[in-house]
């Protein structure tokens, strides 16, 4: 079944929400991102974010980033990969996060990962706890619970931002590059 048309609005809320926390440098954007076996995120986003934002994010993981010797990611983060999902009804959550089949979301994929869902949509039991929470708010999203860092391989970061740079020319409005995948 196709999504629902309020599970596409949440989704295409992404950009809005991102774009008052990344860095001048911008950000790239992709939904329906194919990141591995089974895993078809809803959106992805690469972008550095503003200091403000990143230290909410890490402060309260500081000692474990300092025992991992991997303070230079706490004071100036190169580009993160942040994974979103949007579930719209409790049973699309359960099969998603609670199912025994591939791409279950158990298992970080990006640096920081995010659950977007409407306001009546409850899902922190059975939601991992580094995961964070988006919801549905007027015209834009709310911030619930906020994502923790986690630290990927940088192999797996590589796959992800190569995986939405590969969806941004699948996009239909960008003639240009579809035009230059079709001539290679």
């Amino acid at each position: 079944m196709p999504p629902s048309t309020l599970h596409y609005d949440l989704t295409g809320r992404v950009p809005g929400w991102m774009r008052r926390r990344v860095t001048g440098a911008g950000f790239d954007y992709a939904s329906e991102v194919y990141l591995g076996e089974g895993y078809v995120a809803d959106a992805v986003v690469i972008g550095s974010l503003q200091h403000r934002f990143w230290l909410e994010v890490t402060l309260s993981d500081l000692a474990e980033f300092r025992s991992l010797g991997d303070i230079d990611r706490v004071v100036a983060p190169e580009k993160l990969v942040m994974v979103f999902e949007t579930k719209v009804s409790r049973q699309d959550f359960m099969c998603t996060f609670n199912g025994s089949k591939e791409g279950n979301r158990r298992n970080p994929v990006g640096n920081l990962h995010y659950l977007i869902r409407p306001q009546t949509l409850k899902c922190e039991d059975h939601l991992p706890e580094w995961w964070g929470i988006l919801e549905q708010s007027r015209k834009g999203l709310r911030q619930i619970r906020q994502a923790k860092y986690t630290v990927i391989d940088d192999g797996q970061l590589w796959h992800a931002g190569f995986r939405v740079l590969l969806a941004q020319h699948r996009n239909p409005r960008c003639v240009t590059c579809l035009n230059q995948f079709e001539e290679t």
